[in-house]
């Protein structure tokens, strides 16, 4: 089983329950990091219920999808938010974050490799190991989401940093500054 690496700060007091009563949680972007965080916990929750259903098709275009976007989000956090958190000594939670990262990226790697290899024979043949391999990717990101959360929203409300995403012909950006 993968084991999560990031750890989680003792250096701030702001509790979860009331990020989005802070004043600066909407200004700030906060409330965007997470949106985006739960529209992946949702693609997520959408490919395993397709899974378990064996709607593979759609599971695998779906799949697709998301191992775009969350390549998009994690080149996005490394370059400009595990630098800064690294700037305010929060070195140890950026690599594990980052440690995240990769493992995250080689079970997108096995799961891609898992649905073009099933869709050879119409995916009926890794079902079960397609099923035990994204049920073990959903519960590592879900707590790596989570982990992410709570070291970066208290420091997005109450550092000073803020997240934005812009759109420019069709493509997104997103950054923190």
């Amino acid at each position: 089983m993968i084991k999560i690496q990031a750890n989680k700060p003792q250096l701030v007091t702001l509790n979860r329950l009331n990020w989005t009563k802070h004043k600066l949680y909407y200004d700030s972007g906060a409330n965007k990091f997470i949106n985006i965080h739960n529209y992946i916990r949702q693609e997520i929750d959408r490919i395993l219920k397709l899974i378990t259903a064996k709607n593979f098709k759609r599971a695998h275009y779906l799949f697709l999808m998301l191992h775009d976007l969350l390549d998009m989000h994690h080149k996005v956090e490394e370059k400009n938010l595990f630098p800064y958190l690294e700037k305010l000594k929060l070195l140890e939670e950026s690599k594990g974050l980052g440690k995240d990262h990769e493992i995250m990226n080689e079970t997108l790697s096995t799961l891609a490799n898992q649905f073009k290899d099933s869709k050879k024979d119409g995916y009926e043949s890794l079902q079960s190991e397609l099923l035990d391999t994204f049920t073990t990717f959903k519960i590592n990101m879900y707590k790596h989401l989570q982990d992410e959360e709570d070291i970066t929203i208290p420091v997005i409300i109450l550092g000073g940093f803020r997240f934005s995403c812009c759109t420019n012909e069709s493509k997104v950006t997103c950054c923190f500054y």
